[in-house]
């Protein structure tokens, strides 16, 4: 559904208005994925690090991947995603993204005891899919967004609950944990933005 709204979108807006941020973050992700895993070993989330003062590990985690698989079905979610955020808001884009990525590194740090290191972007993610999702139903007024927005929760709950992932089952191991956090995130970050905050 949301990669039909995004096609359509585009398709109504022109070149002009095409997902240059979403694209453009995407083709840093590639680049970091094709380096290899040198780069990988000095940006993924490694906690002992990052209390030893590495302290990018704290974003750039989210940002690479430990093997193709991986980072294409986040690479998928992620066009889709944030081509819908950048279609209704350019500008709250980055900011979504980042702010997912804290919430889920802040959980990951002081939540996850038995956690050391995570990669990927699967629970930031969840913090995007529910600011596109309340951009839509702003623009269309149609209930189905709050329904996406219950899908992605229980979910959650299902994959808390059971230990297992819905839609694909990747060979690296999930942690459900960081999806309600980006999840949590993501609606923090909708309802704490300045009213002004429109562009």
């Amino acid at each position: 559904m949301f990669a039909e709204i995004a096609q359509y979108q585009c398709q109504c807006q022109g070149v002009r208005r095409a997902p240059w941020r979403t694209l453009i973050l995407a083709m840093i992700m590639g680049v970091l994925y094709a380096a290899g895993h040198m780069l990988f070993g000095c940006l993924i989330f490694d906690k002992e690090a990052i209390l030893n003062g590495q302290v990018w590990r704290f974003l750039t985690g989210h940002f690479v991947h430990c093997n193709f698989e991986h980072f294409f079905w986040d690479m998928a979610a992620f066009m889709i995603l944030g081509s819908v955020i950048e279609f209704n808001k350019p500008h709250r884009l980055v900011p979504s993204l980042v702010a997912s990525c804290f919430f889920v590194s802040l959980w990951l740090l002081l939540g996850e005891k038995h956690l050391t290191t995570y990669c990927g972007l699967s629970g930031a993610l969840n913090g995007l899919l529910v600011v596109a999702a309340i951009l839509q139903w702003q623009r269309f007024h149609n209930k189905i967004f709050f329904l996406v927005l219950l899908a992605a929760f229980i979910k959650i709950i299902f994959e808390l609950t059971t230990h297992q992932t819905i839609f694909c089952d990747l060979s690296s191991q999930s942690v459900p944990t960081s999806h309600l956090a980006g999840y949590i995130g993501g609606v923090i970050f909708y309802f704490c933005q300045p009213r002004q905050f429109t562009p």
